[in-house]
């Protein structure tokens, strides 16, 4: 009797070590090769066949590869249940995890563009009865814009690249951390061609209801735009090609996949990654010139009138305040510094424009152009044509001076508010990345970026540059100071 329980409890355990158990794997994309602690076991779709011998430390490592993508694991720690399981796996395309600092440059996505035609015959749909079905390409039927660029952002995040969406989004959570880094980069795609093809399987290869494989391939252009030299820095093709496997319908659902491919493709190349992890510290450049070295601008120094009050004053500023209009139809403001026509504003009121005119008080408009700009810091200096304009004199003393009474004159919202006044006090002053910039209760708008910060002589002590608003905030408003204005853009007031 003990021997015929010893024998059963024998063959018990044998069964359990040695029992086969069998998992169905599906993946996408397709074709993925499975391993079993390190054994090949086959190619997606298959039935995998193991025991629980083969389970090391009480566990099996199960791995799904294919080249582009990560790595998907998963284990097993105990024995499963002999009930055939059947697995679809999605795998996601390999991104780079690069350690950047806070201070690397920022990057933003602009806009994917297409150049096939439309209604373009792109491939085939192949069925076992040999019939062909011309795949068309549809332009109106793609995802939007917006959805490639929110891909695009998830995988900036998963890398760990400086883009809009890794700033501070608590606004008053520390007042140091407010002002946002402006992009340097702008990354744009082109499509410049598409190919997929699909074809009918027999049935008795049919899993998950997929009784189609296909070949999806496209030609995508890269261009990556450093809005510190207005070039185009980069440009690089990838090649991305989805295998899947799906029902035998229209092949829309592979294109975000595909492009998803490119992305990875595009973030493990060498010349983008030391791009994107070079630090942000451009400054000083001066376009239309073949270098980048820094050039003296040489103002001579100027002083305003005496004047009875601040009405007279404002009078007297209003004439030297423009609104600055960009090709875009976008615009902002601006003041003149000297005589020839150098007018200060903020680099992003004028970045990327193909044409600038600069709006006088009294409606003239004269065409002007960019002549230098420091990236990190947002001001520039555009150059209006002729000469004998009158200016404001520059102040780099009363920006310590907290609690004076200041104004600005510009043109917020809309142009028909060209020469508005706003006025307030120098409430503080706020440091972030090592610059000093003015803190103001001024009501500013976006149209009043550019425009001065002006003290009650009539002196420039400041450039507009943003406002916060909060719903238990009236609005704070943010300038440069002139002391690190004239620095970062190389200015020497010659004294008189």
């Amino acid at each position: 009797m003990k021997n015929t329980f010893l024998l059963l409890i024998i063959i018990f355990f044998c069964q359990n070590v040695y029992s086969q158990y069998y998992y169905t794997y599906s993946s996408t994309p397709d074709s993925a090769n499975i391993y079993m602690n390190g054994v090949f076991k086959c190619q997606a779709p298959c039935k995998v066949k193991f025991n629980w011998k083969e389970a090391i430390d009480d566990k099996i490592l199960i791995e799904l590869k294919v080249d582009g993508y990560e790595v998907l694991k998963d284990s097993l720690i105990e024995r499963p249940k002999r009930i055939p399981k059947i697995i679809k796996a999605t795998l996601t395309p390999a991104i780079p995890k690069i350690e950047f600092d806070s201070n690397s440059v920022m990057v933003v996505f602009d806009r994917f563009i297409s150049d096939v035609e439309n209604n373009k015959i792109i491939g085939h749909k192949k069925s076992l009865k040999k019939d062909n079905e011309d795949i068309i390409w549809k332009s109106a039927s793609i995802p939007d814009e917006e959805t490639f660029a929110k891909k695009f952002y998830d995988y900036l995040q998963e890398a760990g690249i400086q883009n809009p969406f890794t700033e501070n989004k608590k606004l008053f959570s520390d007042p140091d951390k407010n002002f946002k880094r402006r992009p340097r980069y702008v990354i744009g795609v082109r499509l410049i061609d598409i190919e997929t093809n699909i074809y009918e399987i027999h049935k008795k290869y049919v899993v998950f209801g997929q009784n189609a494989v296909g070949i999806t391939k496209m030609k995508l252009e890269w261009q990556v735009f450093d809005r510190s030299t207005g070039k185009v820095a980069l440009k690089k093709l990838t090649e991305p090609i989805y295998k899947y496997r799906q029902g035998m319908y229209y092949f829309i659902a592979t294109i975000m996949p595909t492009f998803e491919l490119g992305i990875s493709q595009l973030f493990h190349d060498p010349e983008f990654i030391n791009m994107v992890s070079k630090s942000d510290d451009v400054s000083g450049l001066l376009i239309n010139k073949d270098d980048s070295t820094k050039k003296s601008i040489v103002l001579d120094e100027i002083t305003n009138p005496a004047f009875e009050d601040l009405s007279k004053m404002i009078q007297y500023a209003n004439s030297s305040c423009v609104t600055i209009i960009s090709g875009d139809g976008g615009h902002g403001s601006g003041v003149i510094i000297n005589d020839k026509g150098y007018v200060l504003t903020a680099y992003h009121v004028v970045d990327g424009a193909q044409k600038i005119e600069v709006k006088f008080s009294n409606g003239m408009k004269l065409q002007a152009k960019l002549i230098a700009y420091d990236f990190p810091n947002d001001i520039a200096i555009i150059d209006i044509t002729g000469e004998g304009y009158q200016a404001l004199p520059i102040n780099t003393t009363d920006g310590n001076n907290i609690g004076i009474n200041v104004l600005t004159i510009g043109t917020p919202y809309e142009l028909e508010l060209g020469q508005s006044v706003a006025k307030g006090i120098l409430s503080g002053k706020r440091k972030r990345d090592n610059n000093i910039f003015l803190q103001t209760d001024v009501a500013v708008s976006p149209g009043n970026s550019g425009g001065p910060l002006l003290n009650e002589k009539g002196e420039i002590i400041g450039i507009i540059q943003e406002k916060i608003a909060h719903k238990d905030v009236e609005g704070i408003g943010f300038a440069i100071p002139m002391d690190r204005a004239i620095e970062v853009l190389n200015i020497e007031i010659k004294q008189k």
